[in-house]
């Protein structure tokens, strides 16, 4: 969970922090009710109810929620704040709420137990025609060449000793990276979008079709959310827009692909939210060529970088 000092990291992003309060000052109308699902240290629910919301119920299961007391009665939203400390899934409300703001991301927006979180609040406390903030998250990716990127997978033979199994560990976790516009092999991709208004299931699966446009070294895919938040605001983290705190979600290869331009990478992506608790990413890597061959290259999961 984050501490202090990783809220106070969000609260410094004002990519983000500034797309919110547009949003929230544009979509809450006086006497809505709102929630503000997972409200950290509280600055949405302030917003919402400076916007004039009549009741923000902020619910947290995290300690910062305390913070947010604080904050909230430093700023004169005590009395419409309503805190609620516990698991989403365990909270009831006297009424259902016109709004829900919420901002579940990690690197990505499969994010532990976030999307189930979402369904579950959206489904029992959303008002019919309710609306939620964000909207919908487009997915893109693209092929990634980053010989600094690789480097922090890479373990080196030293003192006559085999790293071998480490590779192949090291290779098999799914981590947060900063690419660059510069660094991408390939155009981007979409590759499919989580609508909050409908989504149904946690679990997520793309095929991802990469051509090559320049010779090159494929060393993993990017993948990033073009965040909307309500129809004509929102933000991105994509490779070469304005940095976030997100940075690129950032898929290693078993090894460094030489590619060809008009070469492609195709990528069948499995992500699947086990036991409730968080995903289980699969990456099945597979090179065609310009004549339409096809090799398969890898087969990766995080759950082989788990020390057995």
């Amino acid at each position: 969970m984050y501490d202090v000092f990783g809220h106070g990291r969000m609260l410094r992003d004002r990519i983000r922090g500034d797309a919110y309060a547009r949003a929230i000052a544009a979509t809450i109308q006086p006497n809505d009710v709102v929630i503000d699902l997972g409200c950290g240290a509280g600055v949405f629910s302030i917003l919402a109810a400076r916007a004039g919301a009549r009741t923000v119920y902020a619910i947290e299961a995290d300690d910062i929620i305390e913070v947010a007391r604080e904050l909230a009665a430093a700023n004169g939203c005590g009395e419409v704040i309503k805190f609620l400390r516990a698991s989403s899934r365990d909270v009831t409300l006297p009424e259902r709420a016109n709004v829900i703001v919420f901002d579940l991301h990690g690197v990505l927006p499969l994010f532990r137990t976030a999307l189930a979180d979402l369904i579950d609040v959206r489904e029992r406390l959303l008002a019919p025609g309710g609306t939620l903030i964000p909207a919908r998250d487009p997915l893109r990716a693209a092929l990634v060449e980053s010989s600094s990127t690789y480097a922090n997978y890479e373990w080196r033979d030293a003192d006559g000793i085999d790293f071998t199994p480490l590779q192949r560990l090291a290779t098999s976790e799914v981590r947060k990276a900063y690419i660059g516009a510069s660094e991408l092999l390939s155009p981007v991709v979409e590759a499919g979008e989580i609508d909050y208004r409908t989504i149904a299931t946690p679990d997520f699966h793309a095929s991802l079709q990469l051509e090559a446009t320049r010779d090159g070294v494929a060393h993993g895919v990017a993948l990033w959310f073009d965040c909307e938040l309500t129809n004509d605001i929102g933000f991105t983290n994509a490779p070469g827009a304005p940095e976030t705190l997100f940075g690129q979600s950032f898929l290693p290869f078993e090894a460094p692909v030489p590619i060809r331009a008009g070469e492609t990478i195709v990528v069948e992506l499995d992500a699947k939210l086990v036991n409730d608790d968080d995903y289980l990413w699969r990456w099945l890597t597979t090179l065609v060529s310009r004549d339409g061959e096809r090799r398969e290259l890898f087969r990766q999961s995080n759950f082989f970088g788990v020390p057995l």
